[in-house]
């Protein structure tokens, strides 16, 4: 959730550019929009014992105008008096906040995205991605620079075989798992 977060405050930037050298304004604001709805999606499958860690993120979705995202993680937190009472109904235009929820589960790109959204609240991360039928497990510590490197080596390996599927490649083993911690040993000492 993090990165996904520092992504689109970038992609808006690049779009706010874009927009000021004549570019197509409804054509730049599309992808903003599945954006939103993509991430209220995603925020409505958060576990309920994980909705804690998401309890300051409205004000930030407000902040970046995600109203989507807003109003998704309202109605998760169990605010509904929000969206119900008529100031909220005006401003986010929400008549049914549980007929908006239905509707955003049944999206069919709700399909597409991951059973949950990943904090990286816990102690431990894990990462897995499908390439050429090879299912990849990464599992970190969740500390720098642990967490950084299991991204790299599972982009690493999404990046060499992306085009093996062109080459007719597939994988020999059906799964790779993988662990990434910190050493228990410690550098010598320098005299």
């Amino acid at each position: 959730m993090p990165q996904i977060l520092t992504w689109h405050e970038i992609d808006t930037s690049v779009r706010e550019i874009l927009a000021e050298r004549a570019h197509d304004q409804p054509e730049l604001d599309q992808g903003e929009r599945e954006f939103d709805l993509a991430l209220g999606i995603l925020l409505l499958k958060t576990d309920l014992w994980e909705l804690k860690w998401l309890s300051k993120l409205p004000d930030v979705l407000d902040r970046l105008g995600l109203l989507a995202s807003w109003v998704a993680l309202i109605y998760s937190l169990g605010h509904e008096e929000e969206l119900r009472d008529e100031d909220g109904r005006e401003m986010w235009g929400v008549d049914d906040p549980h007929a908006m929820a239905l509707s955003l589960r049944d999206q069919p790109a709700s399909g597409d995205l991951p059973a949950q959204p990943a904090l990286y609240e816990g102690t431990k991360v894990t990462l897995s991605s499908n390439v050429l039928g090879c299912s990849i497990t990464i599992e970190s510590q969740n500390a720098a620079p642990c967490v950084e490197l299991a991204e790299s080596v599972l982009a690493a390996l999404e990046g060499l075989l992306s085009t093996g599927t062109v080459d007719h490649m597939i994988a020999r083993e059906p799964v790779l798992t993988m662990a990434v911690r910190k050493s228990d040993l410690r550098p010598p000492l320098r005299v």
